[in-house]
């Protein structure tokens, strides 16, 4: 149901109302709220001032002093960091100095392998030529050394002179130094009694029957056996493989065997049936020398020396 009694109406309380005659308000509640043209004004100088001290923080004037003093720094950092071209002399200053280290490590081995180059060479040529010099002169040419024939141990006693010269060496036995006097004394009375040698001979220190037995008794390693009387009252019998090792013996020492050209293994802990070496002529063909053939005689059981070449090379004395 509409209502239309004003007098039910009641205005809010902030509006204002008014008399139309221009009579004063009755009561203003919002306009006593806002601020006199003098508080207004009063404030806005205020903010005014706010914004213009905030303002005077960010200057010109100011924001350049302090990006003036930022890039003094700046600079100085800068200053103290190598330019592009002081960077690449230095890295070119560093390869250079390995390189020249490289370089003189280099040079180094290479003249230490040229000196001794220049000090081996010289005289591994001069040991040849003097081997083939030797070889030349005996009309002779070393070949391959070769292992001796089989067999058990023998010697020959043939005689005979030689002749001799200078040339290379071989060296000697072993001097004694633990004398087995029990075998040494049966060593004499052998051969002694098969009428090899004689006492005086064995007896006497400078002679090379004494050297020899001595050589066989004590100091060869290879240790032949002495032969036994056999039972049946038979003699001893004198050609056997002990006899023959020291007669090879006795002519080593009556030639000067340690001066000899070519040693051919004589006195060597080996059976001396292998007392060789082997040469190629100038012509191609193959010459042994030294004890170059043994054999078993009929009659015997024993390996035996059948033939001694010694072609030049430098013996010397006499048996």
């Amino acid at each position: 149901e509409d209502v239309d009694d004003e007098s039910t109406l009641q205005p809010p309380p902030s509006v204002m109302t008014s008399n139309y005659d221009g009579g004063e308000d009755e009561e203003a509640p919002v306009h006593d709220q806002l601020p006199t043209p003098e508080e207004y004004k009063a404030k806005m100088d205020q903010h005014s001032a706010g914004h213009s001290a905030a303002f005077a923080q960010f200057s010109p004037s100011k924001v350049a002093a302090e990006l003036s003093e930022a890039g003094s720094v700046v600079g100085d950092v800068h200053d103290q960091l190598p330019t592009v071209d002081e960077y690449k002399s230095s890295k070119t200053f560093e390869g250079g100095k390995k390189s020249r280290a490289g370089l003189y490590t280099f040079l180094l081995l290479f003249l230490a392998t040229a000196i001794i180059t220049a000090v081996t060479v010289p005289l591994v040529l001069k040991e040849e030529e003097k081997q083939e010099s030797q070889a030349n002169q005996s009309g002779f040419v070393q070949g391959d050394g070769s292992s001796g024939s089989s067999g058990s141990s023998s010697t020959s006693g043939t005689g005979g002179s030689s002749t001799s010269s200078s040339g290379g060496s071989t060296s000697g036995p072993a001097t004694n130094t633990n004398v087995n006097r029990s075998r040494y004394q049966k060593t004499i009375d052998y051969l002694v009694d098969i009428g090899i040698s004689t006492r005086e001979e064995l007896e006497d220190p400078s002679s090379p029957q004494y050297q020899a037995a001595d050589w066989i008794a004590n100091v060869d390693e290879y240790q032949i056996a002495l032969p036994v009387e056999v039972d049946n009252g038979s003699d001893l019998i004198p050609h056997t493989p002990f006899t023959e090792r020291y007669a090879l013996a006795v002519f080593y020492y009556a030639t000067f065997g340690n001066s000899w050209k070519y040693g051919l293994k004589f006195m060597e802990a080996v059976d001396h049936c292998e007392w060789f070496m082997d040469f190629i002529t100038t012509s191609g063909s193959m010459v042994r020398m030294g004890v170059a053939q043994c054999e078993t005689p009929s009659g015997f059981e024993d390996n035996l020396v059948h033939k001694l070449v010694m072609p030049n090379n430098g013996l010397a004395g006499s048996i």
